[in-house]
């Protein structure tokens, strides 16, 4: 897309947890946006004032959580009678919110970084799309052109983490099998080496 920066920040919005990695020129690193751990619980519950996100919604009552809000995008058959259409994208606008207003990624400047979402491979361009628009409520600048299959973007991290590190030159076919909390997805890359994979 004309005009915007090359994507330096990754965001994986998944079905169990949420994170948020910055791409430095030679490796990736995982950006901590959780409260004990480094990504953020995809949950969300009820409270008095509004919703609440990840640790915080963890502590309130089952009856009152949601969890795996994104299956709900997967498969709306799936979602209960007490969860709304309007719900769901409450939902997922809050939790993207709530991480890009996060301290360290605000840091980050993720407008003039630049921003690649994860989306499951499964996905069809309206469930793309929702997303996208989502992520921009949200505050992140992003499009279904901004999008990656989840088990594409695993396989280049996989590969590019074996040329940078062990200093491999793989080639050739390589199988994932990205075995998530809501979908299997399975993607094969064609890797070609240059001067680099």
């Amino acid at each position: 897309m004309a005009g915007k920066a090359a994507p330096r920040v990754g965001i994986d919005f998944g079905t169990s947890t949420t994170l948020v990695a910055q791409w430095s020129g030679a490796s990736a690193r995982v950006v901590p946006i959780g409260d004990l751990r480094p990504w953020l619980d995809t949950v969300a519950a009820r409270g008095r004032d509004g919703w609440v996100y990840g640790i915080e919604a963890e502590g309130m009552p089952i009856t009152d959580v949601v969890r795996s809000v994104k299956r709900y995008i997967t498969d709306p058959a799936t979602k209960p009678a007490s969860i709304s259409d309007s719900d769901v994208d409450e939902v997922v606008t809050g939790i993207l919110s709530h991480v890009a207003t996060h301290p360290a990624v605000r840091e980050l400047d993720v407008a003039k970084a630049g921003v690649r979402l994860g989306c499951p491979a499964q996905w069809d361009g309206h469930q793309r799309r929702r997303l996208a628009e989502l992520a921009t409520l949200a505050g992140i600048d992003a499009s279904v052109d901004d999008m990656v299959d989840e088990p594409i973007g695993a396989g280049i991290d996989w590969v590019m983490t074996r040329y940078e590190t062990k200093k491999e030159q793989p080639a050739g076919r390589v199988l994932v099998i990205d075995i998530g909390g809501g979908t299997l997805d399975v993607a094969c890359l064609d890797v070609v080496f240059d001067a680099r994979p």
